[in-house]
């Protein structure tokens, strides 16, 4: 009985530590997943992304990827990144994290806005 109760501890064990957990920059699977399929239910529905589509052409899928990427590399599972982007982040910040992710043209295109509400009139 008693080797029955060791063996038991051993196989539960073995078979916890095999399974899948997210951590910082190591998604598992099925959180990768549920962030692509977040971003493409977001993409579809915020206005902001409605707007920059308007402006400048970019491959959602690979900004949905990048996006992703930024998130796995930053906080331990898709539900975090989740609960943090909705309760603690900034739009300054979720700007900053995900600008890379917009590609150059749109980078250039805020540098260009940037500079010209910098610059005084007459100059």
């Amino acid at each position: 009985m008693k080797n029955n109760i060791l063996l038991l501890t051993f196989i539960c064990l073995i078979f916890l530590s095999a399974c899948e957990q997210s951590k910082k920059g190591a998604w598992t699977k099925a959180d990768k997943t549920q962030c692509v399929t977040e971003g493409e239910k977001e993409m579809k529905t915020d206005e902001n992304f409605k707007m920059i589509g308007s402006l400048i052409k970019f491959d959602e899928k690979e900004f949905i990827k990048c996006m992703c990427n930024k998130l796995e590399n930053k906080y331990e599972s898709y539900a975090e990144a989740d609960a943090k982007i909705d309760k603690d982040m900034t739009e300054e910040e979720s700007t900053k994290l995900f600008m890379d992710c917009l590609g150059k043209d749109f980078q250039d295109m805020m540098k260009g806005m940037e500079d010209m509400q910098n610059s005084e009139p007459g100059e």
